[in-house]
């Protein structure tokens, strides 16, 4: 989220972006990745909104032709195809498109939107009370609803039958298929995740009074959809025409207050441009106001595929009530034209999306029980001054402060002030720790000695977990996805296991690429 630019635009930030549909044909998975030029997408972190979309062309046609003839532009240099090799869906250029130029602009009008403001619920028969303690995802979902309820009547119909059918993400996975993963924090918030979903549709069934109720497979899918495909951005309060419209009153009142003879026309001047002000430095306040955010889900706009060396800048244009895209590099003709969904680590991204960015420097990998696994290198390969009366002092010291997980990033300094306390707490030595009391005392450098002792540990931490706790090891990993990337089947098991291969390589190359960094 970020803040307005010149021209009245609004920097919005992709919240997220893989395809996902409750309606439309049935979907197949694509093929695996098996040429050269598709493995070279994929190192550059070339992921989708379409992957598994639906092979009927007809439906993503109709979406352009609906949406130019809504005021979309300029959708006739746009196609939404398949790339023949991956099987994958995307939004290609038919002219070359240059740097710094809005290539995609949607009126506002055709997208379904929440805010953090308070408003009435707009869903015929939804309780308000539901609405308001409803998360900006759960609104959207139940807007999204709303129009799939609508069928064949809904204004977005050509919208909603564009969009694909699922979304493959460990949601829908078995706790068998979860255990691939190799890794405990995702597993957990999939877990955590499916409570919090299943228990909203709880209570939205009790609090809607429509009939039929979604299925709650419908429900799911909806939110899946919204968490995939929302930009995020500043709401300044209101649009432009809204605005016009309110300017239009007051110069109506201004001109009746002076031919009524209720005073003098300098009078309703200074007056009406009081107003005008007003409410124009209003926006511009609440806009600027860090907690008024705006969630949007906009036609075409999230139909761009994902490239993390891509930058992209989707905004809310004020003066002209749109939603456009801007690239910061060109594209050529006939080539895929490819958005940066932000700064986000493989977990989000498998979790919400279903895909992986390979060596994505947003990563990071989480120790759980960490300070058990530092204490048993400590004990086996760690000289024991003190003996274990020191050890236990200093686990005493961390105990009830949050740092027996640790998160680890892959790069240098790659570890949180909190957890770098934490180690120079277990390294220490008697004479260090006397007069210290607390973690935050160990907030700067104790010694050179104690700094390279504690990121020694660390880097121990780091290379035990690789060796003794992960079942298989990356190289391993990597032969396994070669071999099922080989076998050339469109098979959903098979496409899970290689999910979950991809998953656990790049966890494993965070803690590789830590490592490194401290040699």
């Amino acid at each position: 989220k970020r803040d307005k630019g010149a021209g009245g635009e609004e920097k919005m930030m992709m919240h997220h972006a893989t395809s996902s549909r409750p309606r439309g044909p049935r979907v197949r998975h694509p093929h695996p990745l098996r040429t050269d030029r598709a493995r070279r997408a994929l190192a550059l972190g070339a992921t989708t909104s379409g992957r598994y979309a639906s092979r009927s062309r007809k439906p993503d046609a109709e979406l352009l032709s609906w949406a130019k003839s809504k005021g979309a532009q300029p959708m006739d240099v746009f196609s939404l195809r398949e790339d023949e090799e991956t099987g994958v869906r995307g939004v290609y250029t038919k002219r070359a498109l240059e740097a710094d130029s809005i290539v995609c602009e949607v009126p506002r009008k055709l997208a379904l939107e929440v805010t953090t403001a308070k408003t009435k619920c707009p869903v015929d028969g939804l309780d308000q009370e539901f609405w308001n303690k409803c998360d900006w995802w759960g609104k959207l979902a139940c807007l999204l609803l709303a129009e799939l309820q609508k069928g064949d009547s809904s204004p977005l119909k050509a919208y909603l039958d564009a969009l694909p059918e699922a979304i493959p993400t460990p949601l829908h996975w078995t706790p068998e298929q979860l255990e691939m993963l190799q890794y405990r924090p995702l597993v957990d918030e999939v877990d955590k995740q499916r409570e919090v979903w299943h228990g909203l549709y709880d209570r939205y069934c009790s609090a809607s009074s429509a009939r039929p109720l979604p299925t709650r497979e419908a429900f799911v899918h909806a939110i899946e959809c919204v968490r995939s495909r929302t930009f995020s951005g500043p709401y300044e309060g209101s649009n432009w025409e809204t605005r016009i419209k309110q300017y239009g009153l007051v110069l109506v009142l201004a001109v009746g207050y002076v031919l009524g003879g209720f005073g003098e026309a300098y009078q309703a001047f200074n007056g009406a441009l009081v107003v005008f002000l007003t409410i124009l430095f209003r926006d511009l306040l609440v806009q600027r106001n860090p907690r008024s955010i705006r969630y949007v889900l906009c036609p075409v706009l999230d139909m761009f595929n994902h490239r993390s060396d891509v930058e992209s800048d989707p905004s809310y244009e004020y003066f002209r009530n749109t939603f456009t895209l801007t690239l910061s590099k060109p594209v050529a003709e006939n080539q895929e034209v490819c958005i940066n969904y932000g700064k986000r680590g493989n977990d989000e991204l498998m979790q919400y999306y279903g895909f992986v960015v390979p060596d994505n420097r947003h990563d990071s990998y989480t120790l759980s029980g960490f300070l058990d696994k530092a204490a048993d290198v400590m004990r086996a390969e760690f000289s024991q001054e003190g003996g274990e009366g020191l050890a236990a002092k200093r686990l005493e010291m961390l105990s009830g402060t949050d740092t027996d997980v640790v998160v680890v990033r892959p790069k240098r300094l790659g570890l949180t002030g909190r957890a770098l306390q934490a180690l120079r707490v277990l390294v220490s030595t008697e004479e260090e720790l006397r007069g210290r009391a607390a973690l935050l005392d160990f907030g700067t450098k104790v010694s050179d000695a104690n700094e390279a002792l504690a990121l020694r540990l660390m880097r121990r931490v780091c290379e035990r977990e690789l060796e003794e706790v992960l079942p298989t090891t990356k190289e391993e990993d990597e032969k396994a996805l070669a071999n099922l990337s080989g076998m050339g089947q469109d098979l959903s098991q098979v496409e899970v296991k290689m999910q979950a291969l991809r998953f656990r390589i790049q966890k494993k190359r965070v803690l590789e690429t830590y490592i490194e960094s401290q040699v």
